[in-house]
């Protein structure tokens, strides 16, 4: 689940919304994540949050 968008409101720690969309097939959304960033290999430890 690869799609996301960043919830931002100017200098805040803004929550991240992952999903994936099947539109095609159900015409459905589906929410697998929301809230503080995820690690990643890009991730830096001093902002990482821990889900």
């Amino acid at each position: 689940m690869q799609a996301h968008l960043k919830i931002d409101r100017g200098n805040t720690v803004a929550p991240r919304l992952h999903f994936y969309e099947d539109g095609t097939r159900s015409g459905k959304v589906y929410i697998g994540y929301l809230g503080p960033h995820l690690r990643n290999t890009l991730t830096s430890t001093r902002h990482a949050h821990s889900p």
